[in-house]
């Protein structure tokens, strides 16, 4: 899954020269309690209610602190077209609440937090659920079928042409040495498969 299929495109951000206040009344309007710190649309760091919590107000320091004071300066940063593989590890790796999605120029496009991932991956696994159910495949069956197709995948790199194909029923994929006559698909059966080289 590409990043840009699970990514949100609406981004709070506020200014690193904002004071807290400010950044307080954006998270109370936008319902949100991270906010992305942007300097000329590109991100410098974030601001969660946690730090504004540990930082301002358990310190009782001002609410009039400027957010590059405050700010978590630590930034990871995805494109759109990088796969999404992976990317909960890393957060919890890193230790970030939010990735910051840019695009080439470093300009914010998008973010993806745990949960936009999760929300994704499971409306992932439930549309691969309503399709196999279609076709009578238990998700038990289609995990033990596709690592039966990844060792025939396997034998077939090793032949020097082979044709990618792919199920437009339940988007399972396969290789096929050049030669093979068009069958069904070996998960479901269908006979809706389109190939490419």
């Amino acid at each position: 899954m590409k990043i840009k299929e699970a990514m949100e495109k609406d981004v709070a951000t506020v200014s690193p020269n904002a004071s807290i206040f400010h950044a307080t009344q954006l998270m109370a309007r936008f319902k949100t309690a991270l906010l992305v710190v942007a300097d000329h649309h590109q991100p410098v760091g974030l601001l969660s209610a946690k730090e504004i919590c540990t930082k301002v107000i358990a310190k009782d320091k001002t609410n009039l602190l400027p957010v590059k004071e405050v700010m978590l300066k630590k930034v990871l940063t995805k494109t759109p077209q990088e796969d999404s593989v992976g990317l909960i590890q890393i957060m919890k790796e890193e230790k970030v609440p939010l990735v910051v999605v840019v695009n080439k120029n470093n300009k914010i496009v998008g973010s993806i937090t745990y949960d936009s991932l999760i929300h994704h991956l499971v409306e992932e696994v439930e549309f691969l659920d309503k399709s196999l159910h279609h076709k009578n495949i238990s998700l038990k069956d289609y995990r033990t079928k596709s690592e039966q197709f990844m060792h025939e995948i396997e034998d077939t790199y090793e032949a020097d042409v082979a044709w990618h194909w792919i199920c437009k029923d339940c988007r399972h994929t396969f290789l096929v040495k050049e030669g093979t006559k068009k069958k069904n698909c070996p998960l479901c059966k269908s006979k809706k498969i389109k190939v490419k080289r």
